[in-house]
């Protein structure tokens, strides 16, 4: 019972105060910042990723934020340069609009307003348009066949679920639309 005590006592601040990291238990914060480093050997990840994986893996919430404090501290997560890292991989992977990579950007728990900045930065709107030509152009012979009404209609649906947004797929449509006249 008095190491008990006395374990309390060199768990507080002066001032009486508790240390919340020394409160913790250290074999627990040994083994989620194990944990945290092969989870990201695997794949870099947002914050909230990582804390909800850890929780997962059953780590109280004060150890799993002592471990995401010291992620950050060592630079192993931010979420600024994933978000760019990851908007660039996707775009070269499998081109998207603005409004499904923001949607999927948020879904990994990057905040709302750190994807649009970042998505103003690396796909600003007229690339955006130029983007959606391309992926208009690369699609367009699957409907070949077709009558133009329907070839319009399934190109553009398809545009559309890959989140570009309406001007960019009227632009574009129009102008695959006057490149199959030509041809």
């Amino acid at each position: 019972m008095r190491e008990v005590r006395d374990g309390a006592a060199a768990a507080r601040l002066p001032g009486g105060a508790a240390d919340p990291a020394a409160a913790l238990p250290e074999e627990a914060v040994a083994a989620a910042k194990e944990a945290a480093v092969r989870l990201l050997a695997a794949r870099a990840r947002s914050a909230a990723e990582l804390a909800e994986r850890l929780a997962r893996r059953g780590f109280p919430p004060p150890v799993v934020t002592a471990v995401l404090d010291w992620c950050r501290e060592r630079g192993y997560v931010d979420d600024e340069r994933f978000t760019e890292d990851w908007i660039r991989a996707r775009l070269a992977r499998q081109p998207a609009g603005r409004e499904r990579l923001e949607h999927e950007l948020v879904q990994m728990g990057i905040a709302p307003e750190l994807a649009r900045r970042q998505l103003d930065h690396l796909l600003p709107a007229d690339e955006e348009e130029s983007l959606c030509l391309t992926v208009a152009r690369e699609l367009s012979p699957r409907y070949r066949g077709l009558p133009p009404e329907v070839r319009a209609r399934r190109l553009g649906g398809a545009l559309c679920r890959r989140g570009f947004s309406l001007d960019a797929v009227e632009r574009a449509l129009a102008q695959v639309d006057s490149d199959c006249e030509k041809h």
